[in-house]
C-alpha cells in the first residue's frame, strides 16, 4: 500500500509541475504577443495588405 501511495503522490506532483509549466509558458507567450502588438509588429503585414486590395477590386465586378 505504501508503494502505491508514493506512486500516486509522485504522479500528482508531476502533474502539478506540468500545469505550472504550462501556465508559465502561456503567460510568456501572451506577454510576447502583447509586446509585439504594442510595438506594431505584424507577421502578416504584406499578405494582409495585398488581400484587402484584392477584396476591394473584387467588389467592383459584383453583380
Amino acid at each position: 500500500m505504501r508503494a502505491m501511495s508514493a506512486m500516486k503522490r509522485a504522479a500528482t506532483e508531476t502533474r502539478t509541475e506540468m500545469i505550472k509549466a504550462n501556465w508559465l509558458a502561456g503567460l510568456l507567450a501572451l506577454a510576447l504577443f502583447s509586446n509585439a502588438q504594442y510595438q506594431g509588429w505584424n507577421l502578416f503585414g504584406h499578405e494582409g495588405s495585398s488581400q484587402t486590395a484584392r477584396a476591394v477590386a473584387g467588389r467592383g465586378h459584383h453583380k
